[in-house]
């Protein structure tokens, strides 16, 4: 969601409107004589800013939230594919990205991008949490 932006006195004048607006989910950028001094956000009740988590092995994690070794094992082509996808997810332009619900696994996703897989599922504050990344084979979607 884009950001609305708002004077630094519309806010003092309004603040509990934006309050009430911040909590709906609604961000904005504050400016002061046409330069932004901050940002109004939600808070993150989960403490990951919205940082793509891995959910198999929390000590290998980069920032980017992919296991280093998960991205290693692919080439240039195919990392540069996954790093496509995962922007899309993080902007949340899936409507163009192969989507299937995986049968008898409840709330779990794929998105399919020729031989690869990105696994994911949506947590409880609505964020989309990496499963796996891997490429298609007999045991891709054995383990979940």
């Amino acid at each position: 969601m884009k950001s609305a932006i708002i004077g630094l006195k519309e806010l003092r004048e309004n603040m509990e409107n934006y309050i009430a607006q911040v909590k709906k989910g609604r961000s904005f950028v504050v400016v002061r004589k046409s330069k932004p001094i901050f940002k109004l956000e939600p808070l993150d009740e989960w403490g990951d800013e919205g940082v793509w988590e891995k959910v198999i092995d929390f000590t290998k994690i980069k920032k980017g939230g992919v296991l280093l070794e998960d991205l290693n094992r692919l080439s240039k082509k195919e990392y540069s594919t996954i790093k496509d996808v995962l922007e899309k997810i993080k902007k949340g332009e899936m409507a163009d990205l192969d989507i299937k619900k995986l049968k008898g696994n409840d709330g779990i996703y794929r998105i399919r991008k020729g031989d690869l897989r990105v696994i994911y599922r949506i947590n409880e504050a609505g964020k989309v949490v990496i499963m796996d990344i891997c490429r298609r084979n007999d045991n891709t979607y054995k383990t979940l």
